[in-house]
């Protein structure tokens, strides 16, 4: 008998052990799924919106999917040059005229960084900055600008970049400026950019001398037969440097200026077909896979680019009034998208197909940035 008691008890450990065992199991939850590494699908544009009249009121502002957010306050002149992400991150940089009063009693601007709409100063408001672009390279943010050396009379601007906000000054000659697209390879940071000298006498002239910086390193591009030139972007792609830009011819007899959009490969300066027109000018670049594309106008109503050195035209009104500019580019899924203006109100380009944003304030699209 006690042979089967204890033959019982240890029966209902064994299925207390059992039931206990099953129920752990059937009650353990699932671990939670990882957070998401990109940002909601759709198109992101980074920009500046002109309200009032005459003198305007400029905010810079950040576009998500046709819903607006404006990035400063009424009342603060701020500007948004370039938008990225990292991760489920949007950063947008610019630059906000929120440092102290200069000689003529208006705010110095400030280099900045909106992390979801969160400003992070990069200068302190003591000398007048400005931003060109923001890009990733792995973890880190690098934003590309300028800041002067100087706090009142002539500003003596010099070039630097900020990684991951800290700030790294370039050796800048004269007169010397960054413009444009940059880029980041590894561990080298390129920034295209020129010497914006001038002849006054015995008669005024443009000595435009196009560079780009290699880290803290100047490079001198070939102005062939132009009379001046300038580099407005810069790409890389493997071991090739491409900048683009636009090359000036002046007639001496007529004293007219005839400019040509040009694309730099390793130095070696190019002229892109043109068709027809004087007044045709390379103003930015991308480079996707294999393809180099360089963004442009003719005159002041044509806005184009050029895909391996085929002339591509965007669609525009019959008539615009003013103007009609394409800024900055972004390539995904062999979707071509360019965000621009046309007589100040805001539009974007998708495979050459123009498409007006519903809210049609007067407002600069700077950059774009697509998810898929």
């Amino acid at each position: 008998m006690k042979k089967y008691i204890d033959f019982l008890k240890t029966s209902v450990l064994y299925c207390s052990l059992l039931l206990l065992s099953a129920g752990c199991k059937k009650d353990k939850s699932e671990p939670p799924a990882p957070a998401p590494l990109t940002p909601e699908q759709g198109i992101y544009i980074a920009g500046e919106k002109y309200w009032g009249a005459n003198p305007w009121e400029v905010h810079a502002v950040s576009i998500a999917n046709e819903e607006t957010n404006e990035l400063t306050p009424s009342g603060i002149e701020a500007y948004a040059k370039a938008i990225t992400h990292l991760d489920k991150d949007i950063y947008v940089a610019g630059h906000e005229a929120v440092g102290e009063e200069n000689e003529f009693a208006r705010k110095r601007n400030v280099a900045t960084v909106w992390k979801n709409g969160v400003a992070q100063r990069l200068t302190d408001g003591k000398r007048a900055a400005k931003v060109h672009d923001i890009v990733v390279s792995g973890k880190s943010v690098y934003v590309s600008g300028e800041e002067s050396e100087t706090a009142t009379g002539v500003l003596n601007f010099k070039v630097c970049y900020w990684k991951d906000g800290v700030q790294h000054k370039l050796t800048t000659p004269p007169n010397g400026q960054a413009d444009g697209v940059m880029t980041v390879q590894g561990q080298d940071v390129y920034i295209a950019g020129n010497i914006m000298n001038v002849q006054y006498t015995p008669v005024y002239k443009q000595l435009w001398q196009p560079i780009y910086w290699k880290n803290n390193t100047i490079t001198e591009l070939d102005k062939k037969d132009f009379d001046y030139a300038a580099a407005f972007g810069i790409a890389t792609s493997g071991a090739n440097i491409y900048v683009a830009g636009t090359g000036y011819r002046i007639n001496a007899v007529t004293n007219t200026t005839t400019s040509v959009p040009v694309l730099w490969t390793n130095g070696v300066l190019r002229e892109l077909t043109t068709a027809n027109g004087t007044n045709i000018q390379a103003t930015g670049i991308a480079v996707s896979a294999n393809d180099v594309y360089v963004i442009g106008k003719k005159g002041a109503i044509e806005p184009c680019y050029w895909k391996n050195g085929t002339l591509i035209a965007l669609e525009v009104p019959q008539t615009p009034a003013y103007h009609a500019q394409a800024q900055r580019m972004y390539i995904v899924d062999n979707d071509v998208y360019v965000c621009g203006y046309i007589d100040f109100k805001p539009v974007y380009w998708k495979n050459n197909k123009l498409v007006r944003l519903k809210d049609d304030w007067p407002t600069k699209l700077n950059d774009i940035l697509v998810i898929h």
